[in-house]
């Protein structure tokens, strides 16, 4: 079974199978060795990205269409936190915070924001004008996406008038952006497969 994305709360790991299915795994071991189903459906599609909302308890993913979150504890039909406002875009990267969940439409060149009990009159419009905006990461206090040449920022509440903040130019393809308390991590796809970092 192929799988895509990976996210852990400490106690589980929680990946992506066949079909965008929710699966999970205690960190000490799968019983018999197998993953279990940890979300038995996804109402927008096929699950993309996954990531776990710390202290809450939260475990968040994009679909085609939707966000969607379930209780670490596992349930046979998530939430629905979000729906993507433009008919006919797709959801990219996801993240999250202690409040708030982060995601990105690629095709229309947005990243939104949306509250962890959900946005039932559409999400907040952090940026737009992106271009392809897809893996997304958030700290404290900024939030981090790849562009398929650059990385940017904002705060969490949203980016100032003048626009996001560049971190790097002149990228190639960047997969996957994660940060700590110190610095900005990427992937970089050509010329070579490289791993960059950027101080805060």
């Amino acid at each position: 079974m192929p799988l895509s994305g990976i996210a852990s709360d400490g106690t589980s790991i929680y990946t992506l199978g066949l079909q965008g299915t929710v699966l999970s795994c205690p960190l000490t071991g799968c019983p018999g060795g197998l993953l279990q189903t940890f979300s038995a459906s996804t109402s927008g599609g096929a699950a993309s990205a996954i990531a776990v909302a710390p202290t809450s308890s939260l475990v968040v993913w994009t679909t085609t269409s939707n966000v969607e979150g379930c209780p670490t504890s596992g349930c046979a039909n998530p939430q629905v936190l979000a729906t993507l406002p433009i008919t006919g875009d797709y959801l990219g990267g996801i993240a999250a915070d202690a409040t708030n969940v982060y995601f990105t439409d690629p095709q229309g060149g947005f990243v939104y924001s949306c509250p962890l009990s959900g946005c039932p009159t559409g999400p907040t419009i952090l940026a737009s004008g992106e271009t392809s905006p897809s893996p997304v990461a958030v700290d404290e206090s900024h939030v981090y996406w790849a562009t398929p040449k650059e990385i940017h920022s904002c705060p969490v509440a949203g980016c100032a008038s003048t626009g996001p903040a560049v971190i790097a130019l002149n990228q190639y393809q960047p997969r996957a952006i994660a940060v700590d308390a110190t610095a900005i991590y990427w992937t970089s796809s050509l010329p070579y497969a490289q791993v960059w970092k950027v101080a805060k």
